[in-house]
């Protein structure tokens, strides 16, 4: 589904990633680990087209995305969370999630600009309707009406969520979404992001929460200092002595 092929990104002298490359398979769960400063965001940002790499490509099924604008590759299916839980303050949560579909087509542009005051046209409830299932799906649909600023640090996770889901994407991104949670949230961002691959969404997710990952991803690749030091299925990368060494330090 998402290919990363050699990609290698600096600022000035550091260099944030050198040469990373690993495969994502469809309908997976597939966890990016590392300590801090690893590289992680940094590779979800040329993934996503916010950053554009010195070398190498990332393909989405065989189709180069590389250097295409963050817009034009989320229209092509692979949405994304940050850290942060960015949400618009001044908006309700449902038009948060809502804002999530922007790809409007040719009879879209028409209904939207030429309808009767007060009167929303088919794409709109089309989108209302999506956005509210995906708000089921976080355990959000009885916030709908609350605005963005609002909300807690958790609330903010999850309605970013919603707004990745919402556009039905054939890839998920989720950049450390259980920041700054405690272990009960935790368990509920584990069981959404079960429930968005169980929809049929491949998902990739970069944590340090090395616990978190080990027992929710079907395959891991491990990053530290910029480059891949193990790969596999997450029994085997626990065991791997790099990664120990990486979390751990060496004896």
């Amino acid at each position: 589904m998402l290919s990363i092929r050699g990609i290698s990104k600096s600022f000035g002298a550091l260099q944030a990633l050198k040469d990373v490359s690993f495969e994502v398979k469809q309908g997976q769960i597939h966890g990016v680990i590392g300590p801090n400063g690893s590289g992680k965001t940094t590779l979800f940002n040329c993934i996503s087209g916010h950053l554009r790499p010195e070398s190498g490509a990332v393909l989405l099924g065989e189709r180069v995305i590389t250097g295409l604008a963050p817009h034009a590759i989320a229209n092509l299916g692979v949405r994304r969370t940050f850290q942060a839980g960015k949400v618009v303050n001044s908006l309700t949560v449902l038009e948060n999630v809502m804002a999530g579909v922007f790809e409007f087509r040719g009879r879209d542009y028409w209904e939207t600009f030429f309808r009767l005051p007060g009167r929303r046209s088919r794409r709109e409830k089309e989108i209302e309707e999506r956005a509210r299932e995906s708000l089921a799906a976080v355990g959000l649909e009885k916030d709908s009406e609350r605005l963005g600023v609002d909300l807690v640090w958790a609330q903010r996770q999850f309605v970013q969520i919603a707004r990745a889901m919402v556009a039905r994407p054939r890839v998920m991104l989720l950049d450390e979404p259980n920041s700054g949670m405690g272990a009960r949230d935790t368990e509920r961002i584990e069981e959404v992001i079960r429930a968005v691959r169980d929809l049929g969404i491949t998902v990739v997710v970069i944590s340090h929460d090395v616990r978190m990952l080990m027992g929710l991803s079907d395959w891991v690749t491990v990053l530290n200092f910029g480059r891949t030091i193990a790969a596999g299925r997450p029994e085997a990368v626990q065991k791997d002595p790099q990664v120990l060494e990486a979390y751990l330090g060496a004896e």
